[in-house]
């Protein structure tokens, strides 16, 4: 999903039902304008999965709640979300 103008998003499968972000990075000039939550629909709508997971900075953790994500374990700043 790399668009240099935008921003970059990288994921993986974990199994046939659940997929990691492993990264997103939204370039500074592009912040606050809702890229980071369309990039993030739409990769989860392109998937099709019924699980996300990822691991959230604590910046983050806010932007993640915003988009329905649900801590796993609060200490380690894992997310979910299922479909």
């Amino acid at each position: 999903f790399p668009s240099h103008d935008i921003g970059e998003v990288e994921y993986g499968d974990v199994d046939d039902e659940t997929f990691e972000i492993l990264s997103i990075h939204i370039n500074k000039e592009h912040r606050g304008k809702n890229f980071g939550a369309q990039t993030v629909n739409a990769l989860v709508n392109l998937l099709n999965k019924r699980k996300v997971i990822l691991m959230a900075s604590p910046s983050s953790r806010k932007f993640w709640k915003r988009l329905g994500f649900q801590p796993m374990l609060k200490v380690t700043g894992y997310f979910t979300k299922t479909l």
